[in-house]
């Protein structure tokens, strides 16, 4: 098998607090073989990207997805065709 390049930043803080969304999400893309996508909506500067990359760091330890998990950043894209 082949080594994957980590992907997702590293936390310069632990995690503290939300476990029971932090579990909920895991349990959302874990649940279905079809489920891949999970959107964490709210106000900016609440830790939806932290709660992210906290789920995405857990789900790579578990070996939950063959190809990895990979954070690509949206908020730079000015038009849909900039994103596949």
């Amino acid at each position: 098998m082949a080594t994957l390049t980590r992907s997702l930043p590293t936390p310069a803080t632990t995690f503290i607090g939300r476990q029971r969304e932090r579990e909920h999400v895991i349990q959302l893309l874990t649940a279905s073989a079809s489920a891949r996508l999970v959107t964490l909506t709210g106000a900016g500067g609440i830790g939806k990207t932290r709660l992210a990359i906290e789920v995405g760091g857990e789900l790579e330890r578990r070996g939950a997805f063959h190809d990895g998990i990979h954070q690509v950043e949206l908020a730079p894209a000015r038009g849909s065709e900039q994103v596949v």
